[in-house]
């Protein structure tokens, strides 16, 4: 309706599509908190906690007519009420851009001096003694952007290097597997990276890999690590062809994201310039920027690639992608992909990308097994909480986690033979998040047969696999994220998944309620008291073999090998001169041949995303509805 001119070029329609969908638990105002909360007032009425129609009071916003009739779906009336005042949204609209960066600025330079004045303090254990080392050899000064040429492989940095400990997780994990030379890469640094070490920069300059911060002091305390500074004239946003009527909250929302698109695809394509970068590795898609990265990439003949980081069982528009190439783990995620809308040139199956790590990780796993032998554990546990958070209305509350431990930490506090393994995906918050319970995880430490895997500057750098291979049953506490347990099952540990909040809808239901699915914990415990005491264990118990195909149809450790092979493919092509279609093409066709033609899948999203417009016919990214396996 709002739509004059449908006119929508390159990936800006899945730009106001992921705009729309964003998930953000902290920011108000977002079409998932109203159609949340929709939700709520339809199970209270359900479950009769209240009696007359359910009226919902909603701050207007955009598309409060949409949600108004999504609403009366549910029998849910809404009622709009004046929007409060959001302050720092009204001045970062409406200050001019030049102030907005002087400010910030500002407050970068009070950080840094900050950092500088407690350095010593703020650097992470983990990396404590590598930046020793790279200051003690000059590593740290010579650290500059290399002065390669050619076309090169920008790698996105979220918070793990870690070249020199491989079994860790790691942002350049593909790069040891593959014969990707050094100095075709480059690591980009965002700028909401609190504190890059000098550690890191020293591994980096250690094995030949430039790195460039995407802005000052809030990206690193190294000065010496190059900043990459857009061109500011090409950030003024583009005149677009979008016409929408001039009535409604909608206009300005619609007007303010267009605005911001052309802004990130014209800083974008200044850093590639800049820098050379034809080809972009990462693996955050859960924001709309990729759309309009991709898009810089294409106006210079490159490539934008996205790799699978996490299992995702059910299509959502939180996860929609429109790139180049997606490295998935297998065939049947591409599906998942086509029903979240996503528009993918080519989606290349690899299998499961951590699997390098598993023969990695085997030794250190069996010196904690020992460990906790030694200290009288039999049977052990591993366990893999999703993190929480103390507002339970957006997101999963801290007390069914405090349940979930305070039920294995009394356990093992009874059971002088019970074992417990603890792989957060949160670990600085968890002692937090446990409340009054962590004095039980306390008293179970003292114990010596418990023990938290805790390694990690911003996020945790273990792998589930590592506290898998030590335990005997593997415990992941949630189906709605299920990477841990996916990870667990295909290292070959029995897995079981304890599904209390009642994600019926997951397809990991397949593997068997009381078999590998558990929806209490007094169900799960009597399962593994019957495993552990059946001679050979209980038949079917955290036995995932039905679904191994899907979640990897390779399982042979070379998934890495697979995508760092396929990056040098493309950058090699690009360095010889051709065109980015025929570079993908031809890389498509080799792949084929050495794993087979059903590993490649081109994913289109349905055409009610795209307008009718004939000036894109024949366009390279133009879509057509469905799945089209390659060859």
């Amino acid at each position: 309706e709002l739509i004059r001119d449908q006119r929508l070029p390159d990936k800006l329609p899945t730009f106001l599509a992921r705009r729309m969908a964003v998930v953000n638990h902290t920011q108000r105002l977002t079409m998932w908190r109203a159609l949340l909360l929709v939700h709520v007032c339809n199970w209270k009425m359900a479950h009769g906690e209240d009696e007359g129609t359910p009226f919902l009071f909603l701050e207007r916003r955009p598309w409060l007519t949409a949600v108004a009739r999504y609403g009366s779906r549910y029998g849910v009336t809404i009622v709009p009420v004046p929007s409060s005042m959001d302050v720092r949204n009204e001045l970062r609209h409406r200050l001019p851009p030049r102030i907005i960066e002087l400010l910030r600025f500002m407050r970068y330079q009070v950080a840094h001096l900050i950092l500088s004045l407690f350095t010593k303090k703020r650097i992470p254990p983990d990396f404590a003694s590598t930046a020793a080392r790279g200051v003690a050899t000059g590593a740290v000064k010579t650290l500059v952007a290399s002065t390669h040429t050619g076309p090169r492989v920008a790698v996105d940095y979220r918070g793990q290097i870690n070249l020199n400990q491989p079994e860790l997780h790691s942002d350049l994990f593909f790069w040891p597997q593959s014969s990707l030379a050094a100095k075709d890469l480059l690591v980009f640094f965002p700028s909401k990276i609190e504190l890059m070490n000098s550690g890191e920069s020293g591994v980096l300059h250690e094995h030949g890999i430039a790195a460039v911060a995407l802005k000052p002091a809030r990206a690193s305390t190294v000065t010496v690590v190059p900043v990459s500074s857009p061109n500011r004239q090409n950030n003024r946003p583009r005149p677009s062809r979008l016409l929408v009527n001039r009535n409604g909250l909608e206009s300005p929302w619609l007007r303010r994201q267009i605005a911001d698109y052309h802004k990130l695809r014209a800083s974008w394509t200044d850093r590639f310039v800049a820098h050379n970068v034809r080809v972009f590795v990462t693996w955050y898609k859960y924001d709309a920027d990729h759309c309009a990265i991709s898009d810089a990439l294409r106006d210079l003949g490159g490539i934008n690639a996205i790799y699978q980081r996490a299992y995702e069982s059910n299509p959502s528009a939180e996860t929609t992608i429109a790139t180049d190439i997606v490295f998935g783990f297998s065939p049947a995620v591409a599906e998942v992909e086509r029903r979240s809308q996503s528009t993918i040139r080519y989606h290349v199956a690899t299998g499961y990308l951590g699997d390098y790590r598993f023969r990695l990780l085997r030794a250190n796993a069996q010196s904690v097994r020992e460990y906790l032998q030694q200290q009288g554990a039999t049977r052990i546990i591993a366990y893999f909480d999703e993190n929480s958070a103390a507002d339970a209305r957006w997101h999963t509350g801290d007390q069914p986690v405090r349940e979930n431990y305070a039920f294995m930490l009394e356990k093992l506090l009874a059971e002088p033979w019970l074992g417990l393994l603890i792989k957060p995906k949160a670990h600085k918050t968890l002692r937090r998040r446990l409340g009054p319970v962590a004095e039980l995880l306390e008293r179970a430490e003292a114990t010596g047969r418990c023990y938290v895997y805790d390694r990690g500057y911003r996020s945790s750098s273990n792998s589930p696999a590592e506290a898998a291979l030590a335990a005997d049953i593997a415990i992941h506490g949630h189906l709605i994220s299920g990477t841990a347990g996916v990870e667990a099952a295909l290292v070959g540990v029995p897995t079981l998944l304890l599904d209390r909040e009642g994600w019926k809808v997951s397809p990991l239901y397949k593997l068997g309620l009381g078999r590998v699915v558990f929806r209490d914990w007094d169900e799960l415990w009597e399962a593994c008291l019957h495993h552990w005491a059946t001679p050979g264990g209980s038949s079917g118990i955290g036995d995932w073999s039905a679904m191994m195909d899907e979640l990897d149809p390779f399982r042979d450790g070379r998934a890495a090998e697979r995508m760092g092979t396929y990056i040098k493919w493309l950058i090699d092509g690009l360095r010889d001169g051709q065109v980015r279609e025929a570079v993908m093409e031809d890389a498509a066709e080799r792949y084929c041949v050495l794993w087979g033609s059903d590993k490649i899948t081109g994913v289109q999203s349905s055409p009610e995303l795209w307008a009718p417009d004939s000036s894109l016919e024949g366009h390279p990214d133009r879509p057509a509805e469905g799945l089209h396996q390659y060859g």
